[in-house]
């Protein structure tokens, strides 16, 4: 929760990874909205239609104040035998409400402004400016899913 006088952000949070029946992502880290980096209470991410990107929205991320994440896989709805990701903690310094796009394992992350529909406001207002800047979030999260894959196979 945010202190009196301190501005609050939500954070979008997305990363591309393949996962199995009944395995749910989470993200988690430093700022008790991520658990306090205690997957169990770390807060559950959603599986998109295409069915690797996973994406959830958190709200109440002090803006200005660095923390670090992780995204972790749990199996089923336990906790217990909670997946982390290999690399180094993340750290982000939210100016606003952001979009962070990553992949799974991959250092690194792309941030951006809040996507339509997660907390951010579409510039310009109306349905036609919401529907151009929604189209142009997809075609640079593709685009970044897609460099920052590369990135990973060449890495290897």
């Amino acid at each position: 929760m945010a202190r009196l006088g301190v501005q609050a952000a939500a954070v979008t949070f997305q990363v591309e990874k393949q996962t199995g029946p009944g395995e749910r992502v989470r993200v988690v880290g430093d700022p008790s909205v991520l658990g306090e980096w205690d997957a169990s209470r770390a807060p559950s991410l959603e599986l998109s239609s295409s069915g690797a990107l996973w994406s959830g929205t958190v709200t109440g991320v002090q803006v200005g104040a660095p923390f670090n994440f992780k995204f972790v896989l749990v199996p089923g709805d336990s906790a217990s035998a909670v997946q982390w990701e290999e690399i180094p903690n993340r750290t982000f310094q939210p100016g606003g409400d952001q979009t962070l796009t990553a992949v799974w394992d991959v250092p690194g992350f792309e941030a951006g402004p809040a996507a339509p529909g997660t907390g951010g406001q579409p510039e310009g207002g109306g349905h036609q400016a919401h529907h151009g800047l929604e189209a142009e979030v997809k075609s640079r999260l593709n685009a970044t899913l897609r460099r920052l894959a590369e990135e990973a196979r060449a890495a290897r």
